[in-house]
């Protein structure tokens, strides 16, 4: 019983010493969990509303697609059969109700009754003989997709019976086969006897891509093949591709006596984009990779997962990058916290002291200190939480399109926003306690060993132990990211080798290399402070006046202005990607969809090069010219032990003269860094323009030769192209992304030819190319209509035409102004936190000073001197690292903006010069700053009484 008094006495003891430590440092406290909770409330607002804007544009992301239209396909299952043949429509309506059930079980309505499906066999002209080519695709396809073909044939009529087909050629103009051609076909590969059946051209259709879209169709599945090698169905290319009605089609393949051939089933679904949620992304891919391997060679919802796959990888990347731009603001605020906890220094010291008069050995000194710093996590936490919520409501209350579809609370349950507040709250703890451990240290020293601590070498007081502690941390980030980057890059035999985990280690570059520069600046905000400290002394003796005791008073007690210093160089990295973006992300949208649309009014993509078409087209008034040009990809894969792939988009101009009137006018025209003249003389065949980024790196000049097996690894002959010059960009070719940040093992490069040339290369090609595009690109009188044209187009061809708008809302992706305008934020938080910093730092000096203060009013100097002298102090002190660190801020933007804000630096228009004025914008943001300091410095020196007035 006495012992449990002992121990209540102890602990209320305890506790009313604890109570009168956080009463004499009630100031410090309080003004410390107000800066803490800045953190906690951008971090709160930013979850909250991060969080609901990624459900919106993950909506608008899946609106803006046209899952018929995606060149990829649902499902597929290719296989190959042999025996007596038995096939049924059932293959087809088992899939698709097995495929209904489980998507459904993901997610409610996922799948509907809209999707297009089509049956494959692989058929053989007699024999199957890879070296003839004599493989074609028979297809039969549902009732209502075939019921479309009727009113839409080139030439003949529909099928009958089962010995007639329709002949579909992507090539309307020059189709292999005519109406009444008969062909032997065989199901059988080499080593069955050959049985022939005799099928006949009764009908020629051709874009059933264009005619099955606008019909509510897949346009992806006539033009789908897959390619096989298994046993002796070596990859192949088809001939032709017959279709079918579905029960001659079965009467056809089971007619004959034995089946030997592939088989193939594609599906495209279009899918409930309303059933999906961001929020259950993970479990979406969870029961996909379940999937995959379990449907008996039946690879399903290929396109789904892609599409969520791609949707979840920029996420991560966006959400990655937003972060990083945020850095240099969590540090400032980390500055100010620490700037804080020297406010009212001595008082906090007293409050020590008494603890130990009481009687507190250090152990329970600490225990005090701990007690207040968990005191200080807990109403900093709290009250950033609750007034970000408050913050973040009301953002989305006027940003949000739909108030009752608001999940307030759901981002503060994401990772996003626990995994940075428990690293945040561990740095504040642990820093904090850190910091004041360290003063009761030093109030455990005695005088002797103080005064020999103030004796340390200089090169000490500059390179100090937190240099040290700062160094190890950002050169483990940077090796441990290189080291990653490397493992992915050298083989697929890496574990690393998956997209997030290059974000990763992407991401701990970037904060090596910026803990790294805070370190550089920490040294250099020393070497500043050094060297106005001994300017100041020697100046003073040689001339006596206002500027020169300013710097007397900044060499005696420049300790306030450390922080403040190395906050001006963090400073510029925060403000310096809002003030360029704000100016280079319009241009940007401008030029990227000027590229897109190849610089034309309109364009139509999914041109066939019809000559009828196009004179029709031509026949509409407010069209003046046009111009046909065609893409193509190839890819060559390098051996091991790079397992280097290549890929080589060429631009094929049909006519050089009507491209040059398209392009001519075009404001972006001087964007290509290639002349007309260069762009005229690809009229001579096998010459080309190459981009420029590769020619440089690889030596490319005029009259150098490129072979045709540098982008293709099979061909007949080889084939010489003529080098002409090198263009940075060129309409309607991407810019290759040559940084191994985000591309793994991939070599890009873009040519420009003409288009005999890209014929002749295709035609000694062994290989085709994996993507083929024609486009049909159109200019329009100025005062024309263009929704009015676009209108008449379609009415006219049935073919689609889109303008820039159309092209500026694929680039318009909600994410990318999330950058821009956390950019902006940045500017006008880091501009707050340095006032607050000024408003502090003036305190400071006021109370460091007090003894200069009182020294100078006795020989008669006039507060208004003193105040003056003050100014003139943090104008030397500020102006010189505010300089240094807008100058290092612009040269780090260069480096880092293609990585950062995802588009390459041409397009940002960024370079030295049209961006080196920025360096004076230290004069308009030394207002402020010096204002806040005026504000904090002024009242105090005006009330200041003498002490001989006291």
């Amino acid at each position: 019983m006495v012992l449990k008094k002992i121990t209540n006495l102890r602990r209320n003891s305890f506790l009313i010493l604890f109570r009168t430590f956080l009463r004499t440092n009630r100031k410090r406290f309080f003004l410390t969990i107000l800066t803490a909770s800045l953190i906690f409330i951008l971090l709160t607002t930013f979850s909250i509303v991060w969080y609901n804007n990624r459900e919106q544009a993950f909506q608008e992301y899946h609106q803006r697609s046209d899952w018929y239209d995606d060149a990829a396909i649902s499902a597929y299952r290719s296989t190959v059969t042999s025996g007596e043949p038995d096939y049924s429509l059932s293959d087809i309506t088992e899939l698709l109700s097995s495929m209904k059930s489980t998507l459904n079980s993901i997610a409610p309505n996922l799948m509907t009754n809209n999707y297009s499906w089509l049956y494959a066999f692989q058929v053989y002209e007699n024999q199957y003989n890879p070296i003839l080519n004599n493989a074609y695709g028979y297809y039969t396809i549902s009732d209502v997709m075939y019921e479309l073909i009727l009113g839409n044939l080139i030439s003949g009529r529909m099928p009958t019976n089962m010995s007639e087909v329709l002949y579909y050629t992507e090539s309307a103009s020059s189709p292999i086969f005519e109406i009444n051609d008969t062909v032997n076909l065989n199901t059988a590969g080499t080593m069955y006897p050959i049985t022939n059946q005799q099928v006949t051209i009764v009908g020629i259709v051709s874009n059933l891509d264009v005619l099955f879209h606008q019909a509510g169709y897949s346009a992806d599945i006539p033009n789908w093949e897959d390619y096989i090698d298994h046993e002796e169905f070596d990859e192949f290319k088809l001939k032709g591709k017959f279709i079918s009605k579905q029960e001659f089609f079965f009467e056809f393949i089971n007619n004959f006596p034995i089946v030997s051939s592939i088989k193939g089933i594609a599906i495209d679904i279009n899918y409930n984009d309303l059933a999906l949620e961001s929020k259950e992304l993970i479990h979406y891919f969870e029961e996909f990779s379940d999937f995959h391997g379990s449907w008996n060679r039946f690879s399903p919802f290929l396109d789904l997962s892609t599409r969520l796959n791609s949707y979840h990888e920029y996420w991560l990347q966006e959400t990655n990058r937003i972060l990083l731009l945020s850095l240099p603001i969590i540090f400032l605020l980390f500055l100010l916290i620490f700037d804080i906890s020297n406010i009212d220094k001595k008082v906090f010291e007293q409050s020590i002291l008494l603890l130990k008069n009481q009687g507190l050995e250090d152990k329970r000194i600490r225990k005090v200190i701990l007690l207040e710093k968990s005191l200080f996590i807990f109403g900093s936490i709290f009250m950033g939480m609750l007034l970000g919520t408050i913050i973040g409501l009301v953002i989305l209350s006027i940003t949000w399109k739909s108030v009752i579809a608001m999940n307030i609370f759901a981002g503060l349950g994401e990772s996003l926003f626990i995994i940075p507040t428990v690293i945040l709250m561990l740095a504040l703890y642990i820093g904090g306690y850190l910091f004041d451990n360290k003063l009761l240290k030093t109030l455990n020293r005695s005088k002797s060993e103080l005064f020999k601590k103030q004796r340390t070498k200089r090169i000490k007081k500059i390179f100090t132990f937190i240099e040290v502690i700062l160094l190890l941390p950002s050169s483990l980030c940077i090796g441990i990211g290189f080291l990653g980057l490397f493992l992915s890059y050298i083989g697929d035999w890496s574990p690393v080798t998956n997209y997030s985990a290059t974000i990763l280690f992407t991401s701990l570059i970037y904060f090596g290399f910026l803990v790294l520069g805070i370190i550089i600046f920490l040294l250099i905000s020393k070497l500043v402070v050094k060297l106005w400290s001994i300017i100041g002394k020697k100046i003073w003796v040689l001339k006596k006046n206002l500027f020169t005791f300013s710097l007397k008073n900044f060499s005696m007690s420049y300790m306030p202005f450390r922080n403040i210093i190395l906050s001006l160089m963090i400073f510029a990295l925060a403000i310096t990607p809002g003030l360029i973006l704000n100016k280079s992300y319009p241009r940007h949208f401008e030029f990227e969809s000027e590229l897109r649309s190849g610089y034309s009014d309109l364009v139509i993509s999914d041109w066939v090069a019809n000559q009828t078409i196009r004179e029709s087209i031509m026949a509409i008034d407010e069209i003046e010219y046009s111009a046909e040009v065609s893409k193509c990809c190839f890819e060559l894969l390098i051996d091991p032990p790079l397992y280097t792939r290549i890929q080589v988009s060429i631009l094929a101009i049909n006519n050089i003269t009507e491209f040059i009137q398209i392009i001519s006018s075009n404001d972006f025209i001087d964007e290509l860094y290639c002349s007309l003249e260069d762009i005229i003389a690809l009229e001579i065949n096998n010459t080309y323009l190459m981009d420029y980024t590769y020619s440089k790196n690889n030596g490319y000049d005029k009259d150098k030769i490129l072979y045709i097996d540098d982008f293709t690894s099979t061909y007949y002959e080889r084939f010489p192209l003529n080098y002409i010059a090198s263009f940075k960009s060129f309409p309607l070719l991407s810019l290759p992304d040559n940084g191994k940040m985000f591309q793994k093992n991939i070599i890009q490069y873009n040519l420009v030819t003409n288009f005999n040339t890209l014929t002749q290369i295709k035609s000694v090609a062994m290989t085709e190319p994996v993507e083929e595009e024609t486009y049909l690109l159109l200019k329009i009188e100025d005062n024309a209509n263009l929704t009015t044209t676009k209108e008449q187009i379609y009415q006219e061809t049935n073919l689609n035409a889109f303008d820039k708008e159309h092209f500026a809302e694929q680039i318009n992706f909600p994410f990318i102004f999330w950058k821009q305008n956390i950019a902006i934020l940045n500017i006008i938080l880091s501009i707050m936190i340095l006032c607050m910093f000024c408003y502090f730092l003036a305190r400071n000096v006021y109370l460091q000073r007090i003894k200069i203060i009182e020294s100078s009013t006795r020989v008669g100097a006039a507060k208004s001197q003193l105040l003056l002298s003050f100014l003139f102090e943090f104008i030397v002190a500020s102006f010189v690292p505010i300089l240094i660190s807008i100058g290092v801020g612009l040269g780090l933007l260069a480096i880092l903006m293609p990585m950062l804000f995802d588009f390459p630096a041409p397009y940002a228009n960024f370079s030295w010069g049209r961006n080196w004025l920025y360096i004076f914008l230290i004069f308009p943001l030394e207002l402020p700053l010096l204002l806040t300091y005026f504000i904090g410095l002024f009242p105090q020196i005006r009330n200041y009484k003498p002490i001989k007035e006291e």
